[in-house]
């Protein structure tokens, strides 16, 4: 085996599996192996250093799969993203007035949480609770009935962020 193949394999061994690097290994040996000896040893007489095709070609395959990998990266990010953002959007369009009452309470009344008592809770805290918006912080003590609810922390950073955007686009 080649002294360059090994060098180049003991660089990556710690994420030889990973997508981006199996990426540039295919692009390098199916780049060496299709263009052709010609072209190797013109460009070895032009440049004079041993193996300098090589750095060359594993340069030119790491540059290019790098920016490959970045744009299906980044597609991939954004559409899963959108894809969560319109299930939390028809979530909340699917939600009834006094649900909505309860959450607007929860972000802007400078409470982190609404009390009710254990036996007195309402059925839209209960429908919620079911949809996973709301989490319940703290539950009943021997002489406390009161129970504690509070905005599930990722929807109120969903909610807050969408509030901003909307300000942005406002303004």
């Amino acid at each position: 085996m080649p002294d360059w193949l090994i060098t180049l394999v003991s660089n990556f061994k710690k994420e030889i599996f990973t997508v981006k690097s199996m990426l540039i290994m295919f692009t390098f040996f199916s780049s060496f192996f299709v263009v052709p000896a010609e072209v190797r040893i013109k460009f070895e007489e032009v440049i004079k250093i041993p193996f300098s095709y090589e750095i060359a070609l594993f340069a030119v395959s790491f540059i290019l799969c790098s920016f490959i990998y970045y744009v299906i990266v980044k597609f991939y990010n954004k559409k899963k993203l959108n894809k969560k953002r319109n299930e939390l959007l028809s979530l909340i369009d699917s939600l009834d007035k006094k649900e909505k009452g309860i959450i607007s309470y929860l972000l802007y009344s400078g409470y982190p949480y609404i009390s009710f008592e254990a036996k007195k809770i309402p059925e839209s805290v209960n429908k919620l609770i079911n949809k996973g918006i709301i989490i319940q912080s703290s539950y009943p003590m021997m002489f406390d009935t009161e129970c504690r609810f509070m905005l599930n922390s990722s929807f109120e950073t969903f909610i807050r962020n969408e509030l901003k955007q909307i300000n942005i686009n406002n303004n």
